[in-house]
C-alpha cells in the first residue's frame, strides 16, 4: 500500500510539474496566458507516467547515458502511443510536430526526446531521492489520508474533462 501511494504522489507530482513546464513555454510562445493540458486540474498525467514509468524501469541505472538515452527512448514510445490513443480516442491533437524537422508522423519530435532523455536522467539522480526523502517523513496515516483525498479530486477532473470531450466531439 505504500509503495502506491508514493508511486501516485510521484505521479501527481510530476503531473503537475509538466503542467507549470507546458503553461509556461506555451505561454511565452503565444504571449498570452496558456493553461496547457487535457484535464481542469493543473496537471498533464503523461509528464506523471513518463516520470514514473522512467523511477520505475530505470531508477538503478548509475550510468548517465544509458540513462539519459532510456529515458529518451521510453518517452518518445509513451509520447507516441498518447497522441495515437487520444487522437483516435477524442478525434483531436493535443500536440503537433509536423512542422519540425526530424519528427516520426508529428506525434514525437527530436528536440523534445533529447528534453526528455535530459529530464529522465535530472528526476531520476537529483529530483527524486529529495522528494521521495520529502515523501518518506509523512506519516502512513496521513499519506493515507493525502492520497484518498487527491485520488478522488484527480478522478473527479477525469470523469469531467471525459465528458465534456465526449459531448464536444458529439458537437
Amino acid at each position: 500500500m505504500l509503495t502506491l501511494c508514493r508511486l501516485f504522489l510521484w505521479f501527481l507530482f510530476y503531473s503537475f510539474a509538466g503542467w507549470v513546464y507546458e503553461s509556461i513555454l506555451c505561454s511565452i510562445t503565444e504571449r498570452k496566458w496558456v493553461d496547457r493540458g487535457f484535464l481542469y486540474g493543473p496537471l498533464c498525467p503523461i509528464y506523471g507516467s513518463g516520470a514514473v514509468l522512467i523511477l520505475l524501469a530505470l531508477g538503478r541505472l548509475t550510468n548517465p547515458l544509458v540513462l539519459f538515452l532510456s529515458g529518451m527512448t521510453l518517452c518518445s514510445i509513451l509520447e507516441y502511443a498518447v497522441s495515437w490513443l487520444m487522437e483516435k480516442l477524442f478525434h483531436a491533437r493535443w500536440w503537433d510536430y509536423s512542422k519540425k524537422p526530424m519528427n516520426l508522423h508529428g506525434r514525437v519530435w527530436i528536440g523534445n526526446l533529447i528534453l526528455f532523455g535530459l529530464a529522465s536522467a535530472i528526476i531520476v539522480r537529483v529530483v527524486d531521492p529529495f522528494f521521495f526523502s520529502w515523501v518518506s517523513r509523512i506519516p502512513l496515516f496521513m499519506m493515507a489520508i493525502l492520497v484518498w483525498t487527491l485520488w478522488a479530486l484527480f478522478v473527479c477532473d477525469c470523469g469531467l474533462s471525459f465528458t465534456v470531450m465526449n459531448l464536444l466531439k458529439k458537437h
